[in-house]
């Protein structure tokens, strides 16, 4: 009866050494993308986001921290993947985050998650599965902009 109940509580303390290990190994910490963070940083300073869709005239233009930082959210826990895909320009929007009137950071991303950094001049597609292109597109309409791709942009210069 003895070597019966060490057996068992040897099997229950190897099962919960084994859950002990195995639970460690699932906690990985994430690890911020160096090039979001720095987005980041770039958009936290900014005085201005301006994003233009496709090849419309109308540009959604945001002062405001609170607009700035929306703005800069639908950005902030993607993983980036350098990859040869190039932005779809009809279906892109290119946003300028402006610090002292300077374009500090510039972000062209289409429907697709191809994004381009002018930084790093270089094309990413987000990995992490977070990016919200719908996201965007709802802050551009919603402040008037018009995602058709038929419409017309007339610019009446006197």
């Amino acid at each position: 009866m003895k070597k019966k109940r060490k057996g068992v509580i040897a099997v229950i303390l190897c099962g919960l050494l084994a859950l002990g290990v195995l639970s460690g190994c699932s906690t990985k910490k994430e690890v911020p993308d160096e090039r979001v963070e720095a987005l980041m940083e770039d958009a936290g300073k900014a005085e201005s986001v301006t994003m233009y869709y496709g090849y419309q005239c109308y540009s959604y233009y945001k002062e405001d921290p609170e607009s700035i930082k929306e703005v800069a959210d639908v950005f902030r826990s993607m993983k980036l993947e350098e990859t040869d895909q190039t932005v779809d320009e009809a279906t892109s929007f290119a946003i300028y985050f402006v610090v002292d009137d300077k374009d500090s950071a510039l972000i062209d991303v289409d429907k697709n998650g191809v994004i381009w950094l002018g930084k790093e001049q270089k094309f990413y597609k987000d990995t992490s599965g977070t990016f919200d292109y719908d996201a965007l597109a709802k802050l551009y309409v919603n402040s008037g902009g018009n995602m058709d791709p038929n419409a017309s942009c007339d610019l009446k210069l006197d």
